[in-house]
């Protein structure tokens, strides 16, 4: 029998049960279609070549048969820990510098406690915490296909800051125009990253950079400009000028 495979961790659904759903029961079937897109959207860490993980959040961990749900980097790296302290006690006190007892806590600008006396730091970034993972997880010796950590890429709805307060351009290196961005989301409830780097490198991945500026070209605008290009060539005219293209007028 055919099986849909709904998220990574939901038992396979039978072709024929979606087909009915989607007959006799649209709500379940949306909520089946929801989590298929969620685990397409779900990916798994391979410590061989660790991507950039900025602007991600962690699904779970799964070590051996253990497995848990983590919702923050930082929770996840401790309930990670925490697990590793009970079975490589000596290695942790001996060999991983960035745990620290209770006498030494002052060193630590966030401690967290990972059980016992012992504590890690808990101001740190996602790339941080997996790069910690891995430097343990290669002192202690751990075979990479025993441990899995599943993540997604954070969703920063910035669109409708960029078509309704940006419509002649973002200044890609300004300070100002990011603090303004910044303004405009708060405003608007709309989430962003929390450094500026990544905000602006969000920018940039969807919009056009035309000299000093981004400009997001919508699908409307697309089919405009399609439209007005292949009016002004129906003229019998041969060179287009962007200058003119990107006027306010």
């Amino acid at each position: 029998m055919k099986t849909v495979k709904c998220k990574t961790f939901f038992e396979p659904v039978p072709i024929r049960q979606v087909v009915e759903l989607y007959r006799n029961d649209n709500a379940k079937y949306n909520i089946l279609l929801k989590e298929a897109k969620t685990m397409i959207d779900i990916k798994q860490i391979d410590f061989n070549n660790i991507p950039d993980m900025t602007s991600t959040k962690p699904v779970k961990f799964v070590y051996n048969s253990i497995a848990k749900n983590c919702s923050s980097w930082i929770k996840l790296y401790s309930d990670l820990l925490s697990l590793f302290r009970i079975i490589y006690q000596d290695t942790l006190t001996e060999k991983i510098n960035f745990i620290v007892s209770s006498k030494n806590i002052d060193s630590l600008i966030k401690p967290v406690n990972i059980g016992g006396n012992l504590f890690i730091e808990g101001n740190l970034s996602a790339n941080d915490i997996i790069r910690r993972i891995k430097f343990f997880i290669d002192t202690c010796k751990i075979n990479y296909e025993s441990i899995s950590i599943y993540y997604q890429r954070k969703e920063f709805n910035i669109i409708p800051i960029l078509e309704n307060d940006y419509k002649y351009g973002f200044k890609c290196d300004s300070i100002i125009e990011l603090t303004r961005f910044r303004n405009y989301a708060q405003e608007k409830n709309i989430l962003l990253p929390k450094n500026d780097d990544d905000l602006r490198n969000i920018i940039l991945s969807i919009c056009t950079k035309i000299g000093d500026k981004a400009y997001y070209i919508s699908e409307n605008i697309s089919k405009a400009l399609n439209n007005l290009i292949n009016k002004i060539f129906s003229l019998d005219h041969h060179v287009i000028y962007y200058e003119c293209l990107m006027t306010r007028e």
